[in-house]
């Protein structure tokens, strides 16, 4: 029978070997690839390419956005590849890579609190109009408590300029009691206190949990919605569908200001009308079709619209519109 002593030599030499196993094992894997020729994304994901060399880099415009795996080429790996040449392009474009590391919502305020309540009065209203409101009430009110003492109807004449600002002022005085009386005057750090708050539904939570916590959350609102169909980035039905695929397919370290910078892409590139796709960075990553021409790449528009009059003198009316029959309406882009 072996001894003590002995019993630990052996198992010290089985761990020994084992670490040289897993050494080596790591040494093969990275040295795979190795002097391998660059491979462009685009050609890593043309389905018709063979023998491409497992462990080559890929590179998106000089980018290295991966290697070559073993796995096949899936749509879920695309949509992961497309997230990061987008989010990176976009980052660049703005100049967010290096003047603004970290991105953050363009609604203004010095404390969570003042943040939600931003956020709550922005449904259905343009940060640019709830800053208007909020600025002058911020720069005396900052704590639930204030909110509360200065009641709901001068907060309605202060946000009467936004949209719902009956319904938002009545929510806003309700949240404030409900965090003096639940969370001791403290803004919540989980998603379902926050959504249990009056007016606070799943994107408002995510945009708190996300700007003042650092979370990584996706905020899904408009605007990357919209980003995430058209491009074919993240596709859904709607937007708890979005915030599930991007849930899944953006990578570190893009995670925590993703939806900012595809906010802003939405807001400022990737319009809702008519989208600027000749200045976009990622055209060729896009799936939207037809894309937008520049404006000066445009055709002229050379036959103008005869007027009534001249129709009139033709023998021919204004058309009204026939009983039981409706206009047909353009269908409205994602």
């Amino acid at each position: 029978m072996s001894s003590p002593a002995s019993r630990h030599f052996e198992l010290g030499l089985l761990a020994l070997a084992a670490l040289a196993a897993l050494v080596i094992a790591g040494l093969a894997l990275g040295l795979r690839g190795f002097g391998a020729a660059t491979v462009d994304y685009h050609t890593y994901f043309d389905e018709s390419v063979q023998g491409l060399d497992i462990g080559a880099p890929v590179k998106y415009r000089g980018v290295r956005i991966g290697n070559v795996s073993s796995i096949a080429i899936a749509p879920d790996r695309k949509h992961v590849a497309v997230g990061l040449a987008l989010i990176d392009a976009e980052a660049k474009r703005l100049g967010l890579a290096e003047a603004n590391p970290a991105p953050t919502t363009e609604l203004q305020s010095t404390n969570p609190y003042q943040l939600l309540v931003a956020v709550v009065l922005s449904a259905q209203a343009t940060d640019a109009s709830v800053n208007i409101a909020t600025r002058p009430l911020f720069e005396h009110i900052k704590t639930p408590r204030q909110m509360v003492d200065y009641g709901e109807e001068r907060l309605r004449e202060a946000i009467k300029t936004i949209g719902l600002f009956n319904t938002k002022a009545r929510n806003v005085i309700a949240l404030s009691e409900a965090l003096i009386r639940d969370h001791r005057g403290e803004v919540p750090r989980t998603r379902d206190e926050l959504q249990a708050l009056p007016g606070v539904g799943r994107k408002t939570a995510n945009v708190v949990l996300n700007t003042a916590f650092g979370e990584e959350t996706f905020a899904v609102d408009t605007h990357v919605f919209r980003v995430c169909n058209r491009t074919g980035l993240a596709p859904g039905k709607n937007v708890d569908a979005v915030e599930a695929k991007l849930e899944k397919l953006v990578p570190q370290p893009f995670r925590r200001d993703a939806h900012h910078w595809l906010i802003l892409h939405g807001r400022y590139t990737c319009k809702a009308r008519l989208p600027d796709c000749w200045r976009c960075p990622v055209i060729d990553l896009c799936r939207y079709q037809p894309k937008t021409l520049a404006p000066t790449s445009r055709p002229a528009r050379t036959a103008s619209r005869a007027s009534s009059a001249a129709r009139t003198g033709k023998g021919r009316t204004a058309s009204k519109p026939r009983a039981n029959r409706s206009r047909s309406r353009p269908s409205r882009l994602p």
